[in-house]
């Protein structure tokens, strides 16, 4: 669980409203009840809006009822997803075998830590998987992404 930073953006007793900046895995429900329990009055959540999901805001989404035109102009490239994560441009002969669950070296040894997720991509820099580091100079893949047609 990672806190980044809690803003206190109104409050009328009972109510309070808070805006929190915080990793993924992080229970809001679960900080609501803590908090109440520290302060011993109880906590819940009246209501909960996620703002953020790593790059994407939800500022930027669009309405539900959006014509398929909008759709089709507002679609981002799939790399736009994993901006967040290390990047390893690979070889097409390792993006082959990675897609066929087969373990590959990664270009540079050492470069991620074991354990890391990696966005790969192949020599036409397209996203061709997510995949996690062995061990100082493997990759395996977590998630292979279909190959595109030409």
């Amino acid at each position: 669980v990672r806190v980044d930073r809690i803003d206190l953006l109104r409050y009328e007793y009972p109510l309070l409203e808070l805006e929190i900046d915080c990793g993924k895995g992080t229970y809001i429900r679960s900080l609501a009840r803590d908090l109440g329990n520290h302060l011993g009055c109880g906590g819940c959540i009246g209501a909960l809006r996620r703002t953020r999901v790593g790059s994407f805001r939800a500022e930027d989404g669009l309405r539900l009822d959006a014509s398929d035109e909008d759709v089709a102009r507002a679609l981002l490239p799939l790399a736009h997803a994993v901006t967040d994560l290390p990047r390893a441009d690979l070889p097409a002969d390792a993006v082959t075998r990675l897609r066929h669950g087969q373990g590959v070296a990664l270009p540079t040894a050492g470069e991620f830590a074991e354990g890391t997720d990696v966005a790969v991509f192949d020599e036409a820099a397209q996203l061709t998987a997510i995949a996690r580091v062995e061990s100082s100079s493997r990759l395996r893949a977590a998630k292979v992404l279909p190959a595109l047609e030409s």
